[in-house]
Parts: structure tokens; sequence; C-alpha cells
């Protein structure tokens, strides 16, 4: 798929997101967040990197999953740009996160850094997923950068809307794919079909 068309597929993918009443993300996020929190890849973790939701943006809220992390002692990372620099940072609360450049909720550059083998789990937002494991992001790269410097300690569960869960997405040699796949339907490993 050239550019122009995956561009034109996270448009059509923004634009229905946002049609969602606030009512039917609310109740999306907290299925996803009760799914996470029952699978053997979360609860198996000490470490966790978790992402701070655009709301405006659409995008599933995973706070239920931080408080319950924190409460059971797991270590709580989010990712951060500042400047060149992007990665994960740990975090003692949300309390920690401020709002960057780009607009999303970030560790503050005081929090420490992630190196490899720090993080067991990745929960990473998609537009749209495969149960392949191929995830569509915003296009900015981020995951597909850092990931990679973190794996193969870190496993990844890409998350999105069940209706996002999609059976083909284009994909290129440098994107990474997930190792789990998380909706408001449920969380499989990758490589269960679809419906």
């Amino acid at each position: 798929m050239n550019p122009t068309d995956k561009r034109a597929l996270r448009s059509r993918l923004k634009a229905a997101r946002l049609r969602l009443l606030p009512a039917e993300r609310s109740e999306a996020s907290a299925r996803l967040c009760a799914g996470l929190l029952r699978s053997r890849v979360v609860l198996g973790a000490e470490a966790v990197a978790l992402f701070w939701p655009m709301i405006e943006l659409g995008e599933l809220d995973l706070e239920q999953v931080d408080v319950h992390l924190r409460q059971a002692g797991v270590r709580v990372y989010y990712p951060f740009m500042h400047g060149g620099a992007h990665g994960f940072a740990l975090t003692t609360s949300v309390g920690d996160l401020e709002v960057g450049a780009r607009g999303f909720r970030q560790p503050s550059p005081r929090c420490p850094v992630a190196q490899r083998g720090d993080i067991d789990v990745i929960v990473a937002p998609a537009l749209a997923l495969t149960a392949e494991g191929v995830r569509l992001g915003y296009g900015a790269g981020f995951y597909d950068r850092v990931v990679p410097l973190l794996r193969p300690s870190a496993k990844v569960i890409g998350t999105c809307y069940r209706h996002e869960l999609l059976r083909e997405l284009p994909s290129d040699a440098h994107d990474q794919r997930v190792d789990v796949v998380a909706t408001d339907s449920g969380v499989t490993a990758v490589g269960i079909a679809v419906g």
C-alpha cells in the first residue's frame, strides 16, 4: 500500500472512532481494562508500560489498569518524546505526567528512562490491528523505533476497539507487530483467527 492509501485509511479510522458516543467509549474502555487485568501476560508482569489516552482522539482509557497495577506493586512506565529523545520512563504516579509538545501526557524529564530488560509488557495504542499482530498506529513511528530496543524481554499488547480488529492491514518491513491483541471484546494471543 502506498503512503497516500495508508494516510487515507488512518483518516477513515480516526473519523469512525470520533463518531462513538462518550458512553460507548467509556464502556469499551472498562471492558478492555477488565480483559487486560485478567490476562496472564499482564498478571505475570512486574513492570508495564501504558499510554495515557488522548480522549479528544477517542482513544481507549487505561486509567483503571494503571490504578490496579500500582496497587499490586507493579512498576508503571509511560512513553515520552522530549526533543530528539524518546522511550519509556518510570512513573511513581500519574502526577508525574505532563502535557508535552505533541499534546499527549508523558513523564516528566526527571523520571528514570527504561532500559532493555526493565519492562515486561508494553501496552500500545492502535488505530487498527489484525489477529496476526499487524498494528496500524498514528504514523509517527514511536513504537516502531522504541519497541526493538526493549525486546525480546518486553511483550507488546496492541489495543483497539473491537470494530477496529480487521482481517488485513498494510505492513512495512520496519513495522513492529504485537504479541497480543486486546479489544473491548477480549484479549488473545497473536495468530487466533478473527470471527
